[in-house]
């Protein structure tokens, strides 16, 4: 029914300015969810055109509820994140950084996620990986109940070590392998640890390392 929705909400938004002035920024917010979902069933449907039309018709609708100075910052810093990451999937990188850069000012409890896809677009472009890196690390230092974290830290281990910092990789691998042991991240946490002091000529414990993920 979306189709639908959309064609009230701009029938509602024709209506002249005196008529419910303030519900119009929420109409444009809703049209922007609206062409949101139907973007993620063209995604289902492996309909990828249609997904980035929807998706740049989305960016258009949060775009006009942003600029109407909406009295929820919560709301707004929503938009934002949403205008970055249809851009994120448009892969136009610089504009998905920017929006995620105005959801973080607004401090409405979006930070966590933004700077993770801040870090995930840096990691899409060539000679980021500080800026990635620098991302991640505000998440582990600031945001110790994010549900970005473990990740956080995982990705901060891969980039380490694709970089070949192996030095720096390995505390990370580490963190996973005690703070979450039950996660099934582990196992390639251990099997990173042995295979970075093995690429380091450190046999012995690699072997130990080895032996560790056979028990």
């Amino acid at each position: 029914q979306y189709n639908k929705a959309i064609e009230f909400y701009k029938k509602f938004n024709l209506l002249p300015s005196t008529t419910a002035p303030g519900l119009k920024p929420e109409a444009n917010y809703n049209i922007g969810y609206c062409y949101w979902n139907k973007a993620e069933q063209f995604n289902q449907n492996d309909n990828q055109p249609k997904r980035l039309e929807m998706l740049k018709k989305a960016i258009a609708a949060f775009g006009l509820f942003t600029q109407s100075n909406p009295p929820s910052d919560q709301k707004k810093a929503d938009a934002y994140m949403r205008i970055g990451d249809g851009y994120f999937v448009n892969k136009d990188n610089l504009e998905a950084i920017n929006f995620y850069k105005k959801a973080i000012a607004l401090r409405s409890g979006y930070e966590d996620q933004a700077l993770y896809y801040m870090a995930k677009t840096y990691g899409y472009m060539g000679g980021k990986s500080s800026e990635k890196i620098s991302k991640l690390l505000d998440i582990i230092n600031n945001y110790p109940k994010s549900k970005y974290l473990m990740v956080a830290i995982k990705e901060v281990a891969e980039t380490y070590k694709g970089i070949g910092q192996f030095d720096k990789a390995l505390p990370y691998y580490n963190k996973i392998i005690h703070d979450y042991p039950n996660s099934t991240l582990v196992v390639d946490a251990k099997i990173n640890v042995a295979n970075i002091h093995f690429k380091q000529g450190k046999h012995a414990q690699a072997e130990q390392e080895y032996l560790k993920i056979l028990e």
